[in-house]
């Protein structure tokens, strides 16, 4: 019984990957509940509280949801008093093949898994820049600034939370893709990375009157949308059991 249960499960799960987006993006971060939620963690804000970093997906977008309703601090194109939010995404699963800077130059990546995508939320209210590695060159072609609900995109930022969706086209990731990101927060126009996910954070000589980059190791492998909803189904399961 418990088998056809979990077949029954599986089938609905896979018919349910067909469908549209399930996050609402309005900066509400109510919706963000289940088995398929991953939890990225929780990092310090440089001005007290934290920042709580979650993402899920479905076979349309990635989706990112960043809670900063602890923090005073929000998203914005005010120098040294605003947030700016980046995030890197790996799609290619092959070693050594991406970006060993971020195009900004404040991450340098060293591991295995290397960038070839990123986004940038560092200008006006949603309007973000993405860049897509160039194996060629061997560097970033610079996609242009896009307003929000361009192709394939749509962004919502709030004092409480940030709510992200970024179609898989956009970031050339299919639904059964492994995907590896890791994502980062600086103060705008500062060029100090002060917290991360799979990122460290920026180190300053006094003396040198420098800024060093963070190093960033293999990243976050977060499930594609089968494998969440294979988790959630086996807690499910096991929950019956009990």
């Amino acid at each position: 019984m418990y088998r056809f249960i979990a077949l029954t499960l599986v089938f609905m799960l896979m018919a349910g990957l067909a469908s549209a987006k399930y996050i609402d993006v309005d900066s509400d971060m109510s919706d963000w509940t289940g088995d398929d939620i991953f939890n990225l963690g929780s990092r310090n804000a440089p001005d007290g509280g934290s920042y709580d970093l979650k993402v899920t997906f479905d076979s349309d977008n990635i989706y990112l949801g960043l809670d900063r309703s602890s923090t005073s601090r929000t998203l914005g194109d005010t120098g040294w008093d605003d947030d700016s939010f980046f995030v890197a995404f790996d799609v290619d699963a092959s070693a050594g093949s991406g970006a060993s800077l971020d195009g900004y130059e404040r991450v340098n990546f060293t591991g295995d898994n290397l960038p070839d995508k990123m986004f940038c939320y560092a200008g006006g209210y949603v309007w973000y820049e993405s860049r897509t590695w160039n194996s060629s060159s061997s560097s970033w072609d610079e996609d242009g600034w896009v307003e929000n609900g361009g192709t394939g995109h749509y962004a919502s930022y709030g004092s409480n939370a940030d709510e992200f969706a970024i179609s898989r086209d956009l970031i050339g990731a299919d639904v059964d893709d492994e995907v590896t990101m890791w994502a980062w927060m600086t103060r705008e126009s500062n060029g100090y990375v002060e917290t991360g996910w799979g990122v460290g954070s920026s180190t300053y000589d006094a003396q040198e009157d420098v800024i060093y980059a963070p190093d960033a190791g293999n990243g976050i492998m977060v499930p594609e949308p089968l494998t969440l909803g294979l988790l959630g189904i086996g807690s499910l399961v096991l929950r019956r059991r009990q």
